[in-house]
């Protein structure tokens, strides 16, 4: 069942993706009066196809990686000739480059509306609290990580997110913590911060580990624990005398007391008080009524659309920013990944719910885009570099100039793939 699901998940982010890719691009072609010959998703060979009224073939095919548009060129064979501005070839080099950009940014239109729909609904995540560093001044137990370098951290996603852009630099990296004391900074000084780190540790690189104490985020309502005075923000650090250092062993120990008393020790505002609550017998079980610590962010329809189009704005400029890195040799190599990661991670994040499968769909739109624009040929950006020369030049390159050009881009995507690949076979 597992392996179906990851299969069924892979199936179903990679269509959502390149369907729109591709129907970008053929939008765009229409937009400008191109003739579309075939809508194909998948490669190879074509399993299912229809034919519309205006004579494009849609079609299904039998590899799932993928997908293309095919434009009436003036030397296709087989095709009828049609007035000469029916074909690609014969547009002007503006409007081939809007078609060529037709796909990226209908990744990256994508990726906002999704982000969009997670921000009218409620984003959620662990609040991020460290445990102690042994041996150097720095956060006290269960701080909380309030900021990375200026920017704020809500969530551990946001901590991995601004650690992730750090990658690969120099400098030193300024976390700012709130303790029992109140707010304040530590800095780590880094240089070529995990350039050659195949899987990075990013926390950990930093002698920082994250840490889940028992921080109360919820009280439910004519609940044990709202009878017994607890209040969200409470940190219970003892149960019946026994510490507890993370939530697991604190429902453990509650669910274990059944209907029985129970004497907790809690810090509220940086002082000790000891509570005494009578637990709820469900199931056979414990009950108190108590969450752990999530941050919930939630945004109105209008104020939606700015965050997401910013997020959309800032994962864009991440990835630029890890590729450029990566060429660099400021990012190993080790961490492109390929069609096995991508479906074990979206398998996984199907299993962890909506909210999690819809924030990984988003981020790989983005990587997709980002990826079509580089200035390979025989990707997108690619092809808009090379209309762009024949703009300028008032005429299109020299056959032999193109040939050679798509020659290099295939080897270049091929070794690219096939690193990924490799990557991905060494991670199983």
């Amino acid at each position: 069942m597992d392996l179906l699901q990851t299969v069924l998940a892979l199936l179903l982010t990679l269509g959502i993706l390149v369907t729109v890719h591709e129907a970008g691009h053929y939008f765009l072609a229409r937009y400008f009066g191109v003739r579309v010959l075939r809508f194909s998703l998948g490669m190879g060979p074509v399993v299912w196809q229809k034919k519309n009224a205006e004579g494009t073939e849609f079609a299904l095919s039998l590899l799932p990686l993928g997908g293309y548009v095919k434009m009436l060129e003036e030397d296709v064979p087989g095709v009828t000739p049609e007035p000469r501005q029916g074909s690609f070839s014969s547009k002007h080099p503006a409007a081939r480059i809007a078609i060529a950009l037709g796909g990226p940014v209908a990744n990256l239109l994508l990726a906002v509306v999704v982000y969009w729909m997670l921000f009218v609904s409620g984003v959620t995540g662990l609040v991020p609290y460290l445990k102690a560093v042994e041996g150097a001044a720095g956060p006290s137990e269960g701080a909380q990580v309030l900021a990375v370098d200026g920017q704020p951290t809500v969530s551990w996603a946001t901590v991995n997110e601004a650690l992730v852009r750090r990658l690969g630099d120099s400098g030193e990296i300024v976390f700012t913590f709130e303790g029992p004391e109140g707010p304040y900074t530590l800095a780590r000084p880094i240089t070529r911060w995990l350039a050659e780190a195949d899987e990075p540790q990013l926390l950990g690189a930093l002698d920082l580990e994250p840490a889940y104490p028992v921080v109360l985020g919820r009280v439910l309502e004519d609940s044990p624990a709202e009878a017994a005075g607890l209040q969200p923000k409470d940190r219970v650090v003892a149960v019946a005398g026994e510490p507890v250092s993370d939530w697991r062993s604190f429902v453990a120990a509650v669910q274990a007391a059944g209907g029985e008393r129970l004497s907790l020790t809690v810090e509220r505002r940086g002082q000790s008080r000891t509570v005494t609550v009578r637990p709820r017998l469900e199931a056979g079980r414990g009950f108190l009524g108590v969450g752990p610590a999530y941050a919930v962010q939630r945004w109105g329809v209008g104020a939606a659309l700015g965050e997401a189009f910013t997020a959309t704005w800032d994962k864009t400029l991440m990835t630029f920013g890890l590729v450029r890195k990566m060429l660099q040799g400021l990012v190993s190599t080790r961490n492109l990944s390929g069609p096995i990661t991508i479906a074990k991670v979206a398998g996984d994040s199907a299993k962890s719910g909506v909210e999690a499968f819809l924030g990984f769909l988003a981020l790989l739109s983005v990587s997709l885009a980002v990826l079509n624009l580089l200035p390979v040929p025989v990707l997108d950006g690619g092809h808009v570099v090379l209309h762009l020369l024949e703009w300028l030049r008032g005429k299109p390159l020299p056959e032999r100039l193109q040939a050679l050009g798509v020659q290099v881009g295939l080897m270049l995507v091929v070794s690219l793939m096939a690193l990924a690949l490799y990557n991905d076979f060494s991670r199983l």
